[in-house]
C-alpha cells in the first residue's frame, strides 16, 4: 500500500462518505438467448475520500473514454469489473489514467467496500 493511504477501514453501509459526484455509463448486453438489453448504470463517488481516483474517472467519463470497453469480470449481484481503456486483452491489467501517459497512479485509500444501494 501507498505509505499515504488511510488507515481506517470505511463500510459505507454503516458510515457512507459524502457522495461529491456522480457518473453514468449507458451499457448494453446479450443474454443467453440472444437478446439484447440496454440500460444506464449511475455510480456515486466519494471524492472526499478519494479524490484522486474520482477527478480520474469523472475526467475519463467526460472524455467518453469508456465506450466500446467491456465488462471483463462480472460476479452476479456483487461487483463488475470494466472498462480497462486501451487494453487490447481486456485483462484489467492495462490502461490509461486521465492524469498523464501512463497506464496507473497509486490510488487514494484501500479501505472501502463496494456497495448496492
Amino acid at each position: 500500500f501507498p505509505s499515504d493511504a488511510k488507515a481506517a477501514y470505511i463500510d459505507p453501509a454503516t458510515n457512507a462518505p459524502t457522495i461529491t459526484d456522480k457518473v453514468y455509463l449507458d451499457v448494453e448486453w446479450v443474454n443467453s438467448s440472444s437478446i439484447k438489453t440496454q440500460g444506464r448504470i449511475t455510480i456515486g463517488l466519494y471524492g472526499q475520500v478519494m479524490p484522486k481516483t474520482v477527478e480520474n474517472f469523472v475526467t475519463l467519463c467526460r472524455q467518453n473514454a469508456y465506450a466500446g470497453t467491456t465488462f471483463y469480470r462480472i460476479i452476479s449481484d456483487y461487483s463488475i469489473q470494466g472498462g480497462a481503456i486501451g487494453d487490447a486483452t481486456e485483462s484489467g491489467k492495462m490502461g490509461r489514467s486521465a492524469f498523464s501517459t501512463t497506464p496507473s497512479f497509486e490510488p487514494d485509500n484501500y479501505n472501502i467496500q463496494h456497495t448496492l444501494q
